[in-house]
């Protein structure tokens, strides 16, 4: 349970609900909690999602599955790698930050 209120995905109207097909898992049908949080400021929601798109979405070097792995520049990675790697990493800490500082915990249909 989150320490501030959320507003749940059927209620969300207005600005709010123009977000929900861009934060709106495909696969789950539902939003992330650490997106949900934001419900409150439709404004905060739709940056936290372009920074996620921006750090998570791919690139011209590397597949989204490589940029979940902790890498080192010895590894060969060319220095436009090593700046994608430092924003994915950058991104999970801010997400975790708020995820912690909020009570959030990982949503039900996800498994461990």
């Amino acid at each position: 349970m989150a320490r501030i209120t959320v507003i749940a995905d059927d209620d969300w109207d207005g600005e709010l609900g123009e977000l929900y097909p861009r934060v709106v898992d495909p696969a789950w049908g539902r939003v992330d909690h650490i997106l949900a949080i934001h419900s409150l400021n439709p404004r905060s929601m739709a940056a936290h999602q372009g920074l996620y798109e921006s750090a998570m979405a791919g690139t011209a070097t590397l597949r989204k599955v490589e940029r979940e792995y902790i890498a080192q520049r010895e590894a060969g990675f060319s220095d436009r790698d090593f700046l994608e790697i430092t924003e994915v990493l950058g991104y999970y800490a801010y997400a975790n930050r708020i995820a912690d500082g909020l009570g959030l915990r990982t949503e039900d249909w996800i498994s461990a």
